[in-house]
């Protein structure tokens, strides 16, 4: 199934992730979207678009927007994670309101990066139970890498059978 048809035929909540940025090849500005949504027990992140502007206001960041997603069902679409510059916050705040005035809806919002804002939770929760998690994840790191033979007999020992989640 294509991914646009999932998010806007199927019951399938997601994030939408944008990022502007200059394209040095066209020499305009590039706005990129992606969507992060759950799938078969698994979140999955995929590149959905770009289109390409020049000098933009946030009203400008809308009207790419919605010709952007026009093919996604936008009362699925849970957050929007962006880098943070002022014109997106306000691009944030006329998005949310149409979709509060359109659906009766409103975007999840923890921050301009949801994925940062996460980590840092997740990083405090770790420091707060005194179980040094961060170390022993650095030495199981530093005992499996570049050692294809500790690896394998990891495997062997796990009885591995899943192959994507091999280190």
């Amino acid at each position: 199934m294509l991914l646009s048809e999932r998010l806007k035929n199927n019951d399938t909540d997601f994030v939408l992730l944008f990022n502007e940025s200059m394209n040095n090849m066209t020499q305009n500005k590039q706005m990129d979207f992606h969507v992060r949504f759950w799938h078969s027990g698994e979140v999955h992140t995929r590149y959905y678009t770009s289109k390409f502007m020049g000098h933009a206001t946030a009203e400008d960041f809308v009207n790419t927007f919605e010709t952007a997603t026009a093919n996604l069902n936008h009362i699925r679409m849970l957050q929007l994670t962006m880098d943070g510059p002022n014109v997106n916050w306000k691009f944030h705040d006329l998005i949310d309101s149409q979709l509060n005035k359109d659906k009766g809806a409103s975007l999840l919002n923890i921050g301009s990066c949801g994925l940062h804002i996460v980590h840092g939770g997740f990083k405090h929760g770790v420091i707060a139970s005194g179980w040094s998690v961060d170390e022993f994840l650095k030495n199981l790191h530093l005992l499996f890498k570049d050692t294809p033979a500790r690896r394998e007999d990891y495997e062997k020992v796990v009885n591995n059978s899943h192959p994507q989640y091999t280190l």
